[in-house]
Protein backbone atom coordinates (compact mmCIF):
# COMPACT_ATOMS: atom_id res chain seq x y z
CA UNK A 1 0.00 0.00 0.00
CA UNK A 2 1.34 3.42 -0.88
CA UNK A 3 2.08 6.14 1.61
CA UNK A 4 -1.05 8.06 0.54
CA UNK A 5 -3.21 4.98 0.92
CA UNK A 6 -2.05 4.50 4.52
CA UNK A 7 -2.62 8.18 5.23
CA UNK A 8 -6.17 8.09 3.88
CA UNK A 9 -6.91 4.90 5.83
CA UNK A 10 -5.68 6.46 9.09
CA UNK A 11 -7.73 9.63 8.40
CA UNK A 12 -10.83 7.46 7.95
CA UNK A 13 -10.16 5.74 11.28
CA UNK A 14 -9.73 9.10 13.04
CA UNK A 15 -12.95 10.41 11.47
CA UNK A 16 -14.87 7.32 12.61
CA UNK A 17 -13.51 7.72 16.15
CA UNK A 18 -14.51 11.40 16.25
CA UNK A 19 -18.03 10.55 15.05
CA UNK A 20 -18.31 7.83 17.70
CA UNK A 21 -17.20 10.27 20.42
CA UNK A 22 -19.75 12.89 19.31
CA UNK A 23 -22.61 10.37 19.16
CA UNK A 24 -21.56 8.85 22.48
CA UNK A 25 -21.45 12.27 24.14
CA UNK A 26 -24.92 13.14 22.84
CA UNK A 27 -26.36 9.82 24.03
CA UNK A 28 -24.77 10.37 27.45
CA UNK A 29 -26.42 13.81 27.68
CA UNK A 30 -29.83 12.36 26.83
CA UNK A 31 -29.44 9.76 29.60
CA UNK A 32 -28.23 12.49 31.99
CA UNK A 33 -31.36 14.58 31.37
CA UNK A 34 -33.57 11.59 32.15
CA UNK A 35 -31.73 10.85 35.40
CA UNK A 36 -31.54 14.40 36.80
CA UNK A 37 -33.85 17.33 37.47
CA UNK A 38 -32.37 19.34 34.60
CA UNK A 39 -34.47 19.68 31.47
CA UNK A 40 -31.62 20.97 29.27
CA UNK A 41 -28.14 19.68 28.43
CA UNK A 42 -25.65 21.18 25.97
CA UNK A 43 -23.60 18.99 23.67
CA UNK A 44 -19.97 20.10 23.77
CA UNK A 45 -19.11 18.72 20.35
CA UNK A 46 -22.11 19.58 18.19
CA UNK A 47 -23.39 22.81 19.85
CA UNK A 48 -26.86 21.29 20.11
CA UNK A 49 -29.06 21.57 23.18
CA UNK A 50 -31.09 18.54 24.23
CA UNK A 51 -34.33 19.61 25.87
CA UNK A 52 -36.94 17.53 27.64
CA UNK A 53 -40.30 18.83 26.40
CA UNK A 54 -43.72 17.58 25.36
CA UNK A 55 -44.03 19.83 22.29
CA UNK A 56 -42.18 22.50 20.30
CA UNK A 57 -43.54 25.43 22.33
CA UNK A 58 -42.48 23.82 25.61
CA UNK A 59 -39.06 23.12 24.12
CA UNK A 60 -38.47 26.83 23.58
CA UNK A 61 -39.96 27.80 26.96
CA UNK A 62 -37.78 25.25 28.80
CA UNK A 63 -34.73 26.57 26.96
CA UNK A 64 -35.56 30.18 27.87
CA UNK A 65 -35.93 29.14 31.51
CA UNK A 66 -32.56 27.38 31.38
CA UNK A 67 -30.83 30.44 29.89
CA UNK A 68 -32.42 32.72 32.52
CA UNK A 69 -30.99 30.46 35.26
CA UNK A 70 -27.58 30.79 33.56
CA UNK A 71 -27.82 34.60 33.87
CA UNK A 72 -28.88 35.46 30.31
CA UNK A 73 -31.90 37.65 29.61
CA UNK A 74 -34.23 36.88 26.72
CA UNK A 75 -34.05 39.56 24.05
CA UNK A 76 -36.08 38.39 21.07
CA UNK A 77 -37.07 35.50 18.83
CA UNK A 78 -36.02 36.61 15.36
CA UNK A 79 -36.82 34.38 12.36
CA UNK A 80 -35.90 31.07 13.97
CA UNK A 81 -33.09 32.46 16.12
CA UNK A 82 -33.48 33.09 19.84
CA UNK A 83 -31.35 35.99 21.05
CA UNK A 84 -30.15 36.35 24.65
CA UNK A 85 -28.10 39.12 26.25
CA UNK A 86 -25.85 39.29 29.31
CA UNK A 87 -24.26 42.71 29.81
CA UNK A 88 -22.44 43.54 26.57
CA UNK A 89 -22.55 39.94 25.36
CA UNK A 90 -25.11 38.56 22.94
CA UNK A 91 -25.78 34.89 22.23
CA UNK A 92 -27.80 33.82 19.18
CA UNK A 93 -29.16 30.27 19.26
CA UNK A 94 -30.82 28.90 16.10
CA UNK A 95 -33.99 26.98 16.93
CA UNK A 96 -32.78 24.00 14.86
CA UNK A 97 -30.02 23.54 17.48
CA UNK A 98 -32.69 22.80 20.09
CA UNK A 99 -33.45 19.09 20.01
CA UNK A 100 -36.58 17.86 21.78
CA UNK A 101 -36.31 14.54 23.56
Amino acid sequence: MSRWGKSIKSMKIVLILVIMIVIGNDLFLIVKINLTESKVAKSYFSNNYFIEASNEEMKIENFKEYMLMEGWSFSENYYGTIIFRKGNLQKEIPVYRLIKI
